[in-house]
Formats: C-alpha cells, sequence, structure tokens
C-alpha cells in the first residue's frame, strides 16, 4: 500500500511515526521486565513470555501468529482480514471456585488492536467480569465505530478488539491487582499508571472498580477516532469501498488527517509511534502528511 509506505521517510525508518504503521513489522512489540521486582511479580503471575532470538533487538522479536477471520467489519479496522498476534499467558484464581484460570493476551503487533475481553474475565470485580461489559465500555466511550467483535473461528481470537492507546487507558482504570501482568503488553510503566489512577478515582470519591469509572480521557478517544477516520480513507481510495453505514459518517479527508495530527500530539505512544516532539521533527511529520494527504486527494477525485 502505496500511502502506507510513504509515511516513513529515510531518516526515520528505525521509528514508526504515529500516523501510520509498516506491514509485517513489530509497531507494538513485547516489554520485557526490567527490574528483579517486576521479574518476581511476573513469577507470582506464572506469566509465560516467549523467549526473543539472542541475536535480534527485543522489540523486533515477533511470534507471527496468524488468526484469519470473516468479521465483515475487520477489514474497516485493521485494513486486512486477518489478525497478526503477539501472545502470552498468565494465571490468576477464580474469585467464587479458587481455581486456577490462564488468561492469554494477544494484540495485533502491527496495528496494536488488543483483546480486551481476557482483562475484563480476570478482574476482582464481579460487575466487571459480566459477558457484556467490554460492549458497554466501548459504548460508554464513544468508540462503536472502532472496535470488532469477534465470535466464531479459533476461539483464541474471540473476544472484543480495540486499538491500543484506548486499551491501555480503559485498563489502567481497573486492572489494579493484576497491573504487572499486563506490563509485556502495555509497558514497564504500566504498573505506576494503574497506581496512579487508581489513586485519582479514589480521591474523586467514585467507586474503584465500577463501571463509571471506566470512562478515559477524551483526548485519547478523539485520536483513536481520528485514526478511524484515516484508516477508512485510504481504504475508500484505494479499493473503492467502505462500510455502507459510516460514509456519510467520515470528515472531509483533509479533516480527518488534520484532527489526527492534531489529537495526538501530547500523547503518550509506544516507542515506535512517538510523535516527534521538537519543532523540526514536527514540521518535518507535518509536511509527510501533507504530501500524503495530497496523494490520497488526488486518488478521490478520480475515484
Amino acid at each position: 500500500m502505496a500511502a502506507t509506505q510513504a509515511c516513513v521517510t529515510a531518516s526515520e525508518r528505525e521509528r514508526k511515526d504515529v500516523f501510520t504503521y509498516e506491514e509485517n513489522q513489530v509497531n507494538y512489540p513485547y516489554y520485557f521486565p526490567q527490574t528483579g521486582d517486576l521479574q518476581k511479580s511476573h513469577q507470582s503471575f506464572r506469566v509465560q513470555l516467549p523467549s526473543p532470538d539472542s541475536d535480534r533487538d527485543e522489540t523486533d522479536f515477533k511470534d507471527g501468529r496468524f488468526y484469519r477471520t470473516f468479521h465483515r467489519d475487520l477489514k474497516y479496522i485493521l485494513k486486512r482480514t486477518d489478525l497478526r498476534a503477539h501472545k502470552y499467558t498468565f494465571v490468576t484464581q477464580d474469585h467464587d471456585s479458587g481455581r486456577e484460570i490462564v488468561h492469554s493476551v494477544l494484540w495485533d503487533y502491527e496495528t496494536g488492536h488488543v483483546r480486551i475481553s481476557p482483562m475484563f474475565k480476570s478482574s476482582e470485580f464481579d460487575a466487571l467480569r459480566k459477558k457484556n461489559t467490554p460492549r458497554r465500555c466501548v459504548t460508554r466511550n464513544g468508540l462503536h465505530d472502532c472496535y470488532a467483535s469477534i465470535t466464531g473461528g479459533n476461539i483464541e481470537a474471540q473476544g472484543f478488539w480495540i486499538p491500543y492507546l484506548a486499551a491501555k487507558a480503559i485498563c489502567s482504570r481497573f486492572c489494579y491487582s493484576i497491573r504487572d501482568a499486563l506490563s509485556p503488553i502495555f509497558g514497564n510503566d504500566f504498573p505506576a499508571l494503574c497506581e496512579k489512577e487508581r489513586e485519582k478515582i479514589l480521591s474523586s470519591g467514585k467507586v474503584y472498580g465500577s463501571e463509571e469509572t471506566l470512562q478515559i480521557e477524551s483526548s485519547i478517544v478523539e485520536a483513536v477516532k481520528a485514526k478511524q477516520s484515516v484508516v477508512e480513507w485510504q481504504i475508500y481510495v484505494e479499493e473503492g469501498v467502505t462500510r455502507a453505514d459510516r460514509q456519510e459518517k467520515l470528515p472531509p479527508i483533509e479533516d480527518a488527517w488534520r484532527q489526527y495530527l492534531m489529537a495526538c500530539k501530547g500523547l503518550r505512544m509506544p516507542p515506535r509511534l512517538s510523535y516527534p516532539e521538537s519543532p523540526a521533527e514536527q514540521q518535518e511529520a507535518e509536511i509527510q502528511a501533507a504530501s500524503i494527504l495530497m496523494e490520497l486527494s488526488a486518488h478521490a477525485s478520480h475515484a
């Protein structure tokens, strides 16, 4: 896909820009524990991580797990119909029977979409373990058009898949008890983020673990929605197809790019998707985005 490849300049091949991802590249890596305390916590959760090749950087390691699905909207979420996933497991005890439960954590290492269902199923809060809680959470945050609910096929891939930024923000607000077990997907800073969010919720007088506390910052929601609009525009320009119920909802192509760039400023991204911080880098990124926009607009005018 030419538009995707054009986003990476020769000087930035080692860093993926926030408004794109490279195909078959590990844009969302495993985060291996960096401290002894976190390693001990992983042992208590019996976290099972893969062993990366010693000759390669840990952030380039990938499992190469593929899950093909015929979910009708997946193409418009990921720009393809299969999932290219990282996976690891951790163990908790059932809150009613006390038996051990193995939870599989999966995320698409190219696009960052996270299967969020296991986080709810492993929750210590009864209300959050209910089957429809992930759907209500997505609805509460206004992410109706940014997720895929996969049923059927490989059981490991079943559940709600939502964008990485939204998944990390949502999980930080209720996963305090399993915060260390989620560091391989969300980063070694995730435990501290969970502590911060928990204190914020408790100091506000709200009940930690209630559905009302799963509302995430509007800036994250806007960034996720803006990126989804860009993805759908790219698909429309390249293939001439779009979701029937979405065509009239998409902002003009110029506004989609502008909203995406503006929404992503200041947000904490994975290392390879960080927004350029210096004025020079920011200007270069905006010039790239403008050139891509012109290319897409030219194609759209001939569609």
